[in-house]
């Protein structure tokens, strides 16, 4: 009687056999797939002294790419499971608080590590008269100099130095009024600063006609905006298609172009449906489509998920991520601790003032 028991490439294998003289035997093995390697990672956090429940945990791979993220308990207790085993950075956010430092950990096979974290509440700012200088400077996409006043009231965003890397992923927040989709609309091109320069891939585009602004836009600029903006009597192929249409893009091209972009944002079942068939992230999925299709070399992103539950507007966020990762320059204004914590850098306005710029 003999054993044969081995690990063959992550194989367990074992059986047993009667050779009694016989020189060929035959023997029917049973392969049963080894686990695979993994690790745990929990802890809790705090605002220093009390737990926050529902605050998103992420994990970050070497590289700073998104790997796995959860949510807290009640308890501001969380569990991340089934990590492979290698080196990481793990931050949290929550809504009423900033983005916790990122902390270093290292986990082994059937490990399990311990990482408190902690967020500090945001700061309660009193309002007043503050003027402020926004002036936006770069490579690739500079977004330059940009003097502006709000409408709303007698605030200026006015000169300091401030640069959106080509293929940067900045979140701008603030409180209402603060001048987020001002700001957004003067780099978008949708409005002219009234005193000042912008310079856009390195061009003056604040003194440009409406007309030159709208050639400028096309191909160049994308937008995501809260509500959807899709056309109710269009299909979502049409949707996506509308921007090539105006573009002049060929037919065939078109063709492909759309189905390409739908196949990205996996909503080709979905082609002949109309926005009112949709759900709210399926939705937004098509207003991102419509967007990708254009090859822009900047999105401008006005709260994207402020219309969707946590599900879909994480959704979302991966979607986001995934273009910024494919070398796409992001310039997204949220109210959300949890979303701005996908961007490479935070940048907090307050009365058209930056107060902080915070890179993760």
């Amino acid at each position: 009687m003999a054993d044969i028991k081995q690990d063959l490439y992550g194989l367990e294998y074992s059986d047993s056999f009667s050779l009694q003289g016989i020189q060929e035997a035959e023997v029917n093995l049973n392969l049963t797939p080894a686990p695979p390697p993994s690790a745990t990672i929990t802890g809790v956090v705090t605002d220093g002294t009390d737990p926050i429940p529902n605050a998103t945990v992420k994990l970050f791979d070497s590289t700073g790419t998104p790997f796995q993220h959860t949510l807290t308990d009640a308890a501001g207790q969380y569990t991340l499971n089934d990590v492979i085993p290698g080196s990481y950075t793990i931050s949290a956010v929550a809504e009423g608080y900033l983005l916790s430092a990122p902390v270093g950990v290292a986990v082994n096979t059937g490990g399990t590590a311990q990482v408190n974290l902690t967020c500090t509440a945001e700061a309660t700012l009193s309002l007043g008269a503050i003027a402020g200088v926004v002036t936006v400077t770069g490579t690739g996409v500079p977004l330059a100099g940009a003097r502006v006043t709000l409408t709303n009231a007698l605030r200026e965003v006015v000169a300091t130095t401030y640069t959106v890397a080509d293929g940067e992923f900045v979140a701008v927040m603030g409180p209402s009024g603060c001048g987020k989709s001002t700001l957004l609309n003067i780099l978008g091109l949708l409005d002219s600063p009234t005193s000042g320069s912008y310079l856009l891939d390195g061009h003056e585009v604040a003194r440009l006609s409406e007309m030159q602004r709208n050639k400028l836009r096309k191909g160049f600029i994308g937008f995501v905006f809260q509500s959807f903006n899709l056309i109710d009597e269009l299909n979502v192929y049409e949707n996506i298609e509308l921007p090539l249409l105006y573009m002049g893009v060929p037919s065939a091209e078109r063709r492909r172009r759309v189905e390409e972009a739908m196949k990205r944002m996996s909503i080709s079942h979905r082609a002949k449906h109309f926005p009112q068939q949709l759900s709210g992230g399926q939705q937004q999925r098509v207003a991102i489509a419509r967007t990708v299709v254009t090859r822009p070399r900047l999105i401008l992103a006005d709260e994207p998920t402020g219309n969707l539950d946590s599900r879909h507007g994480c959704e979302v966020m991966d979607l986001l991520s995934e273009l910024h990762r494919d070398g796409t320059t992001i310039v997204m204004v949220t109210h959300s601790q949890r979303d701005a914590g996908y961007a490479d850098r935070i940048v907090n306005l307050f009365d058209g003032r930056i107060v902080t710029d915070a890179q993760l």
